[in-house]
């Protein structure tokens, strides 16, 4: 019965610690360098500036909130952005193969079947060199779509105009976007 006794206290004294060592850590902590840890949800304002939404043209009256592990700013009268990364498939090995396969199975997803795409793969307007496709709305409104191959992330960038937006806005927009992303991820 004392092996018994023992046991217990020892199954229970084990538990403790292990709770111990995974209540030690904050998520929240920032690094030494200033960076957020990658367990913390996506800094959300610097994932959607305020120069994004007004180059839409947008009044950019909300702020960026977290929602389902993805970042989201609305505007019932004009549009939403939202912007996240993708799920990877597979981390067995190799992140940075798993993330660039996701990215061009994004790619090609956005294509239309019959050809008639209109995904630029990378966007002839992209100011900097990032590993990128999009596709944007004809008319300037409708859904917008980026994806951008970030590290060993793949970032997933859309946005829906519910007006009319210039390409030369709408270009501008997705470069704050674009440069956002790959800072943060």
């Amino acid at each position: 019965m004392k092996m018994l006794g023992v046991g217990v206290i020892g199954l229970v004294v084990g538990a403790a610690l292990a709770a111990g060592v995974l209540f030690a850590f904050d998520d929240d902590e920032t690094a030494d360098d200033g960076t957020v840890s990658t367990d913390s949800p996506p800094p959300c304002a610097r994932l959607i500036p305020d120069g994004a939404v007004t180059s839409l043209g947008w009044a950019a009256p909300s702020v960026a909130q977290e929602h389902v592990g993805r970042c989201e700013r609305r505007d019932d009268a004009s549009g939403e952005v939202t912007v996240g990364t993708r799920a990877l498939g597979s981390l067995d090995d190799d992140r940075a193969k798993a993330a660039e396969d996701e990215y061009d199975a994004q790619c090609t997803a956005l294509e239309a079947p019959d050809g008639s795409s209109t995904v630029e793969r990378p966007p002839s307007w992209l100011t900097d060199d990032h590993d990128a496709c999009a596709q944007l709305p004809k008319g300037g409104e409708g859904v917008a779509q980026v994806f951008v191959l970030a590290d060993d992330d793949v970032v997933q960038i859309r946005v829906v105009s519910r007006k009319p937006v210039d390409d030369a806005n709408f270009h501008d927009a997705l470069n704050a976007l674009v440069d956002a992303a790959v800072s943060v991820y």
